[in-house]
């Protein structure tokens, strides 16, 4: 667990942002660090800005003290783990349970599977913006955004969650019954995949 400004710093590394960006002010719950947040060799130079210099830069701007940083640069400089927002742990286990979908999808599926679900992502998402899912019917506004325009592990990640913890569903973070019918429907193979990946994260 880890305090929610490194989970933002590492969604700004998502982002792609620089050196001199601001840290994103965003609600993440949880991270799974695909790769290292590395130092390079000519990290000593002033005009280098490897991934351990931004995060060094990016944490001393919020106020914190080198020996925290150092701490905290010794977590995310291993990769292959996942990190949970200690402000919420009413949320622990569904964050959990999310990217470890994520691991299971990067590490366990092979290329081709991956591909039957991304294609099948990208075209059951055009059809849901051509009418079912008009005016959030279908998805709920904030679960949208990482589901419409994230990648395509999350359409997969957050299905599965909602459906593991129906009781985290609110007015505007729901995904509806319909979603998961109309998937099954319209791409079987994906959706036998997509219970692969449910029972591997249960297990």
């Amino acid at each position: 667990m880890v305090p929610p400004l490194i989970l933002n710093v590492l969604y700004g590394f998502n982002l792609g942002l620089s050196i001199r960006d601001e840290v994103p002010e965003v609600a993440v719950l949880g991270f799974y660090l695909v790769s290292s947040i590395d130092s390079w060799k000519l990290d000593f130079l002033p005009f280098v800005n490897s991934p351990k210099e931004k995060f060094y830069v990016w944490l001393e701007r919020e106020g914190l003290p080198k020996e925290e940083i150092d701490y905290y640069y010794n977590i995310v400089s291993k990769s292959g783990i996942i990190l949970v927002n200690e402000d919420r742990l009413d949320q622990t286990s569904p964050t959990l349970f999310h990217e470890r979908t994520h691991v299971i999808m990067t590490e366990f599926l092979t290329n081709s599977e991956k591909r039957v679900l991304k294609n099948s992502r990208d075209e059951f998402l055009r059809f849901l913006k051509k009418g079912p899912d008009k005016g959030y019917n279908l998805i709920g506004r904030s679960e949208s955004y990482p589901i419409y325009e994230d990648h395509w592990q999350e359409l997969y990640a957050h299905m599965a969650q909602l459906e593991k913890y129906p009781y985290i569903q609110s007015y505007d973070r729901y995904i509806d019954e319909e979603v998961y019918t109309l998937f099954k429907e319209k791409y079987s193979e994906a959706y036998e995949l997509y219970r692969k990946i449910y029972d591997l994260a249960s297990d």
